[in-house]
């Protein structure tokens, strides 16, 4: 038996970075149509962020975390990458 919606975004979800969660999860949490959440957690067991994205209709309130959670990962990996290239 599947889950709640909320459920099945968080299941989909927890394999994302602190940050970059807990930011989708609060856009989450602002979304008052049943029909809606469903719309997203189905994209998100696909595994199709984007189109999950677009079916939040992520306002730039929403968009400055996220993008500050990614922009953070990917700096983390890079600086990560060019330590592990020094060491060799």
């Amino acid at each position: 038996m599947a889950g709640s919606p909320r459920a099945e975004i968080e299941a989909a979800l927890s394999a994302m970075e602190p940050a970059g969660r807990e930011a989708f999860l609060s856009a989450v949490a602002e979304i008052r149509s049943p029909a809606q959440l469903a719309l997203v957690a189905g994209h998100l067991t696909k595994g199709d962020i984007p189109r999950a994205c677009i079916a939040l209709a992520l306002g730039p309130g929403i968009l400055g975390p996220i993008d500050r959670a990614m922009r953070a990962a990917w700096t983390a990996g890079f600086l990560a990458t060019l330590g592990a290239k020094k060491a060799a």
